[in-house]
């Protein structure tokens, strides 16, 4: 054989079984659902073959698709007999998956269904971790025979594509947070202790790491007792470094400074205050995105930036509202933005920010940002006219963001037309589209350079295949390799 894809992706590595067997590695952005297996084959000098194309469909059950994206929402209840389902949606759609180089805005429903909300994904070697505020196992919506499922997969669960596998018995309350920081997959919430699979209690306070060899929960090297005192709500990763954000103002009495934000060292292998930290309004730290900014492109350790969004007034002696950048040796004020941030991401050059806020100053200049906007060059600039909504996740997939909230509709109020007062109130159909909580923008070759305004796609509400209303959506993952 010449080559052999799943989904129209080739596979990372193919072994020769058989004649009649192959094993094929799916790449990375594969995942469950109906698919086309190819198999080409060099027929120079093999005569018996009859061509060198061969093809068959598998089923969605047995079989793979390409996936890019994972969404963690709540579907709107029916009528009043009815509640709200959380659930999982993968996209691109089968019913519509697009190219492989140009995947389609579309989502499809997943098979699991859950008791309460998604509130973090992030995927790990492949696998899809879900954390959130459901109290019983999911549920499958699929006829395939799957499930009961273990009640362990309540609140935190390892998925598969096929079935939900717990993590030990979890955590005992609600987990707001997860990230992948070297072999561990970190969880933070609104709990005090994790259990193992045999029942053993792990004092860990909000903040817990599992590991995938050894299957086994535990915390950081030289975490004090009991952990960090407080909810954890964020977390990001960058090299040797941890950093943590939530609703807390002290780590056991051991740590001065730990105030909404928190560092782990992983080259010395302790916890670190992140200068005086956050505090003010609600001292809510709800999102937080390290990346490198050095012209290099390469950071030595602990020189990477890091972007803090929450519901916050203060940064160190900064008086700053809602969103700040510690560039490693002091707070930087970066203008505000008048109402919570609950999603960042970063994507050529730009650094975007999510949230419940409708417009952002900055020193010499203000924006109407509707619940989405972008930082660079000191300033801030809208996305379009924003969102109806509140954003609630962002995730950079290839050379598109992709945003989740509760959005109803999105505006772009094209030049000469007189907007509404707000996106929400937008009735023109020449300024709006319709969303159902989901949506993209893409950008043009020459966006991870500039992303000048021009190469700025149209808006585009992701179709939601077998999925009715959503009330929100609050958790984004990605398959593809950053």
């Amino acid at each position: 054989f010449r080559n052999v894809s799943i989904g129209g992706r080739d596979c990372a590595s193919v072994t020769y079984v058989s004649d009649s067997e192959l094993l094929c590695t799916p790449a990375p952005g594969v995942g469950s659902g109906a698919a086309m297996v190819v198999v080409e084959d060099d027929a120079e000098g093999q005569l018996f073959l009859t061509g060198t194309r061969r093809a068959g469909a598998l089923a969605a059950a047995a079989a793979y698709t390409q996936v890019e994206l994972a969404v963690g929402a709540t579907e709107k209840a029916v009528d009043v007999f009815d509640d709200q389902h959380g659930l999982l949606a993968f996209g691109p759609s089968s019913r519509a998956p697009g190219s492989v180089a140009n995947a389609s805005a579309s989502v499809r429903r997943g098979r699991l269904s859950f008791s309460g909300q998604i509130e973090a994904m992030v995927v790990k070697d492949g696998a899809l971790f879900v954390g959130g505020a459901w109290t019983e196992a999911p549920a499958s919506n699929a006829s395939d025979g799957l499930g009961p499922f273990a009640a362990e997969t309540r609140r935190l669960l390892r998925y598969d594509g096929d079935t939900p596998q717990p993590l030990g018995l979890g955590p005992n309350g609600d987990v707001f947070a997860l990230a992948v920081y070297q072999r561990w997959l970190v969880v933070g919430g609104a709990f005090t202790a994790v259990l193992q699979e045999h029942g053993a209690r792990v004092d860990s306070g909000g903040l817990a790491v599992w590991s995938e060899e050894e299957s086994a929960w535990s915390v950081l090297p030289n975490t004090p007792d009991e952990g960090l005192t407080g909810v954890v709500l964020s977390a990001a990763a960058f090299g040797q470094n941890l950093y943590v954000g939530g609703r807390f103002d002290r780590f056991r009495g051991s740590l001065d400074g730990a105030r909404g934000i928190v560092m782990y060292d992983g080259a010395e292998q302790r916890w670190k205050a992140v200068g005086p930290g956050l505090q003010g309004g609600k001292g809510e730290v709800l999102a937080l995105l390290a990346v490198c900014e050095s012209e290099s492109g390469k950071c030595a350790n602990q020189t990477e930036s890091v972007y803090a969004g929450g519901s916050f007034q203060q940064a160190g002696v900064l008086t700053t509202t809602n969103i700040a950048k510690w560039d490693g040796e002091s707070w930087q004020r970066l203008g505000s933005l008048n109402g919570p941030v609950y999603a960042l991401a970063a994507m050529g050059g730009w650094i975007y920010a999510g949230g419940a806020f409708t417009a952002a100053d900055y020193p010499g200049g203000f924006a109407v940002a509707e619940h989405l906007a972008r930082w660079r060059g000191g300033a801030w600039h809208a996305i379009k006219s924003g969102a109806s909504q509140p954003i609630y996740a962002l995730q950079a997939v290839r050379s598109c963001l992709y945003l989740a909230g509760s959005f109803a509709q999105l505006c772009d109020v094209p030049p000469g037309l007189v907007p509404a007062a707000s996106c929400a109130q937008e009735a023109d159909p020449r300024a709006v589209q319709p969303a159902n909580a989901l949506a993209r923008v893409c950008f043009g070759p020459e966006a991870s350079a500039e992303q000048a305004d021009e190469e700025m796609g149209p808006w585009e509400p992701l179709e939601t295949h077998a999925i009715s209303r959503l009330s929100k959506a609050k958790a984004l993952a990605s398959y593809m390799p950053p």
